[in-house]
């Protein structure tokens, strides 16, 4: 695994962290811009 591979399985489990404890508080703000900022990630 590539250090690039490495950066977003780390970043990726952080978003997975934060997703979680938004969806854990019904908060969708926080859930869709988590979103947005992995849908960003993954294309570059």
């Amino acid at each position: 695994m590539s250090n690039a591979d490495l950066g977003y399985v780390h970043a990726l489990a952080r978003v997975s962290a934060k997703m979680l404890k938004a969806t854990l508080a019904g908060d969708t703000k926080t859930m869709t811009a988590e979103q947005k900022s992995m849908d960003v990630s993954w294309r570059s």
